[in-house]
């Protein structure tokens, strides 16, 4: 089942990127970055001198780095003709509101800028379905996948005869929990999307919570609710049939490391970054954005769309060669990562990189996925230098204090800060 911030504990597949506010930890944990101490720098031609270009004045290059990672299509469909259908309750005080969001939603130069590239066309929106029963204190996915099902199922169904175009969106509202025996909404998620067979028709369909809080403080209970409509509504068109047929559904399996920690749709790929959520200039909503394949291959910010004005893209690329497998949903993914039995000790080389000349040097952090979620470090590291800019190349150390028995492999990422802007970098240690 693939869900927007869904966590599991480290003995579980897969992991999935959370909030900050998700499974008892933030992406402020860490086992330290190391410290100032000797210089292990070599800047490109136009790297470390400033960030302005190399000796003579010469014109500014993005200097060299691993390939930025890529979603892939795993063979099944995408909605080409899209048509969201919002099923809420006239108890919501939101309803109205939501109704609203889609359709700005379908007008919005959002929805080709996350979806197009995919080869999804313009979304229209079908008529809502309003509830007038009373909405339930708790519910299971179970429950609302039933409901779907009866509804679109006998001679005369309520809700019509199942559209595969259709993505039928729940909508509870603030005080409903969903939950199946284990993490409840608002607490380590707040919606996902799945599949529901009804006769010979599948249909996509995505359950959404309104949980106040859940992507920070500066947010309304409205924002939330519409940031996780525009998340779920992105991933069901592209990956409308996640169990049976997926489709842009992981990253390649050298960017295996992308995957466990976010889960690797792509709404889920830009979930780490600290400007995810934006209010477009035609929009009164705020929204997720979403990776692009194409901005990232021409070494653009690869979350989109683009902040206006756009922040210079910058990034701390890890070095990595060794094969190592990983588990992901019943497969076996052989990514890039660094090979150290435990109890041991590795150095790789990070590569820095901007698109264009940075305002100055960036921080480096970096940070262990159990450690930042499950509370027990598995890996620490150390850095030669913990700033550094285009062109300068960094000395990570990474040892194996613990093995996640599961997994075979311990995820982790590097986050590069520079005034309000973050990016991120994800890797894994193997056996």
């Amino acid at each position: 089942m693939h869900g927007r911030f869904l966590c599991f504990t480290a003995s579980l597949i897969p992991l999935f990127a959370l909030s900050a506010v998700g499974c008892g930890g933030s992406d402020e944990s860490t086992n330290g970055t190391g410290g100032e101490s000797s210089s292990s720098s070599s800047s490109g031609a136009n790297g470390g001198a400033g960030g302005t270009g190399g000796s003579g004045g010469a014109p500014f290059m993005t200097a060299a780095h691993p390939p930025a990672p890529k979603v892939v299509n795993l063979g099944g469909p995408v909605l080409k003709t899209p048509k969201a259908i919002l099923i809420t309750y006239d108890a919501d005080k939101n309803q109205a509101d939501v109704d609203k969001f889609a359709d700005q939603l379908s007008k919005s130069a959002y929805w080709a800028a996350t979806t197009a590239e995919y080869g999804v066309g313009p979304l229209t929106i079908g008529t809502p379905i309003h509830l007038a029963t009373a909405p339930p204190k708790t519910i299971t996915g179970v429950a609302v996948f039933n409901t779907l099902v009866t509804n679109l199922s006998g001679a005369n169904p309520l809700w019509g005869p199942p559209d595969p175009n259709a993505i039928y969106t729940f909508v509870f509202p603030e005080g409903t929990i969903l939950s199946d025996g284990g993490s409840p909404c608002c607490t380590d998620y707040d919606g996902y999307h799945y599949e529901a067979a009804v006769g010979a028709v599948n249909v996509a369909y995505a359950i959404n919570c309104t949980c106040p809080g859940f992507d920070g403080p500066q947010f309304t209970a409205l924002d939330d609710l519409t940031i996780v409509l525009s998340h779920e509504l992105v991933e069901a068109v592209t990956d409308p049939f996640p169990e049976t047929d997926p489709g842009w559904a992981q990253t390649a399996d050298p960017d295996a490391a992308w995957s466990l920690i976010t889960q690797g749709e792509v709404a889920d790929m830009c979930a780490f970054d600290d400007d995810q959520y934006l209010k477009p200039a035609d929009m009164t909503y705020f929204v997720q954005r979403s990776w692009s394949n194409m901005t990232a291959a021409a070494g653009k910010d690869p979350c989109v769309p683009l902040l206006s004005p756009p922040d210079v893209y910058f990034n701390s690329a890890l070095v990595v060669t060794d094969d190592v497998p990983v588990p992901f949903f019943g497969m076996t993914l052989m990514g890039k990562g660094v090979k150290i039995p435990v109890g041991q000790s590795k150095t790789i080389d990070v590569q820095l990189f901007s698109e264009a000349p940075t305002a100055g040097p960036w921080t480096l952090k970096v940070v262990d996925y159990n450690l930042a979620y499950n509370g027990k470090a598995n890996l620490t590291f150390s850095l030669d230098q913990s700033t550094g800019m285009n062109g300068d190349v960094r000395k990570l150390t990474i040892t194996v204090v613990a093995a996640d028995a599961t997994l075979k492999a311990e995820p982790f990422w590097i986050e590069s800060t520079l005034g309000k802007a973050s990016n991120f970098w994800m890797g894994m240690v193997g056996q």
